[in-house]
């Protein structure tokens, strides 16, 4: 039976085919006065089956040696999707500091990794399976930003709930994930979904505990975050990424944000 396969993101842009999308870009912002440049970027990017520009950015072919000068070695991602019950493929494509094994252990990536037939070590396929198409791209979205977080910040996912809020619970922090550095420091990242009120609990939540908190820019975040796109008050089921740093034991924040932007 013949398999219907679409290309999901990370498909690894040439250089010169970049400079062509950003030329589109231009092309269309003159036609079109009303969109702003990153709006028309988004377009593009839209076209190519991205969800914005920065995602597509991050797929852009590296020249040759930049990647192992950048990281000290390069690994390649093949995330295979599969809808239950259906003869649908998607496939992501990207790179990562470090093999599958470093980030399996994070709570939003379920997925089995797959030993292909003379496949490289620093190759890994990684299979995902989902009900529907649009929870399927919703997976392989999410694992791409995790590896990426992951990857710009140095921090392991860590499931210490009672280490960090003496409970084995996140007492209503919206989609919470806990962090360790490499000196078993804690960061928490929380994300909220904007309009819904949850953010003001955030902040009173870290305020009496003495906890400090940075709110990240709009974009950035792990489970669903604004495009560059999105209107000013969007609240389109989109969150907001809260980072903070416990009081005991907690990690350097301003750096985590440092990095997180950087990426």
């Amino acid at each position: 039976m013949a398999v219907a396969t679409e290309n999901f993101m990370g498909k690894l842009i040439s250089h010169g085919h970049f400079q062509i999308l950003k030329r589109q870009a231009k092309r269309l912002e003159r036609e079109h006065p009303a969109l702003t440049h990153s709006q028309a970027l988004d377009q593009i990017a839209k076209e190519q089956g991205y969800e914005n520009w920065s995602l597509l950015a991050r797929d852009v072919e590296q020249p040759a040696g930049a990647a192992e000068a950048k990281y000290g070695y390069l690994y390649t991602f093949h995330l295979r999707g599969i809808v239950s019950g259906s003869n649908i493929t998607l496939t992501s494509q990207f790179l990562s500091q470090y093999p599958a094994s470093h980030y399996a252990n994070h709570q939003w990536i379920n997925w089995k990794t797959q030993k292909e037939t003379n496949e490289s070590p620093y190759h890994t396929t990684a299979l995902l399976t989902d009900v529907g198409k649009p929870n399927l791209e919703d997976r392989l979205a999410t694992a791409q930003r995790v590896i990426s977080f992951m990857d710009a910040t140095g921090l392991r996912p860590s499931m210490d709930f009672v280490g960090v809020f003496g409970s084995h619970s996140a007492e209503r922090l919206d989609h919470c994930c806990i962090w360790k550095d490499e000196a078993k420091r804690y960061i928490v990242t929380a994300e909220p979904y904007m309009g819904s009120g949850m953010a003001d609990e955030l902040r009173a939540f870290c305020n009496k505990r003495d906890w400090s908190c940075e709110v990240m820019p709009k974009g950035q975040g792990l489970w669903a975050p604004c495009s560059e796109s999105c209107s000013p008050d969007c609240n389109r089921r989109h969150t907001q990424m809260y980072v903070i740093a416990p009081k005991r034991r907690g990690g350097e924040l301003q750096s985590t944000v440092r990095a997180i932007l950087k990426n």
